[in-house]
């Protein structure tokens, strides 16, 4: 066993079998890439776009995006 920790969650997503996605120190999903995206109901996102919809971020994403077109 291996444990890897990254904020670059397409390497996790790549390399890992299992992932656990936490926010400000709390646990809030487990599982394999797979069974994340089922979970979530998001079966053809990245690992950012889960983590961006659990912890209710989504916002942040669109503002980033508008301020770099």
């Amino acid at each position: 066993t291996t444990i890897l920790s990254t904020h670059v969650l397409e390497i996790a997503d790549a390399v890992c079998d299992k992932v656990a996605i936490l926010y400000q120190g709390t646990k809030l999903a487990e599982g394999t890439p797979t069974e994340l995206r089922k979970e979530s109901k998001m079966s053809d996102s990245s690992l950012e776009d889960i983590f961006l919809k659990l912890t209710g971020t989504n916002d942040i994403k669109d503002i980033v995006q508008a301020l770099g077109k």
